[in-house]
């Protein structure tokens, strides 16, 4: 969407997708995206369509990444954030998994249970 490459039907599946990302989760994460997307979608909307229907300029995003250290008060973060693939892979594709796919439940019963 900041690089006004998106497509209203691109803006549909965020919706969706959206929607649906803490199914599953282990932990926070999940909702907590819903919540800043949620927000961005409902109090910045006509910046959002401003860019779907190419009425501002692209942006590049910025990096949000860990901070690994502070020197004479400028940061270092992690800048391999930026090729980080949606299954939380460094890796040069995304295999369509998302991390719950990729991870074995380990609430699941297992044959150790039998035991």
């Amino acid at each position: 969407v900041s690089r006004s490459d998106a497509t209203e039907r691109d803006l549909a599946t965020l919706r969706k997708k959206v929607s649906t990302v803490a199914d599953g989760a282990r932990c926070s994460i999940g909702t907590q995206q819903q919540v800043v997307v949620n927000g961005l979608l409902e109090h910045f909307e006509d910046v959002v369509r401003d860019h779907v229907n190419d009425r501002r300029p692209p942006a590049e995003p910025l990096l949000v990444a860990e901070l690994l250290d502070l020197h004479d008060g400028a940061t270092e973060i992690d800048a391999r954030h930026a090729q980080k693939q949606p299954d939380w892979t460094h890796g040069d594709s995304w295999r369509g998994e998302t991390p719950v796919e990729r991870f074995t439940d380990h609430r699941a019963h297992t044959e150790l249970d039998d035991v």
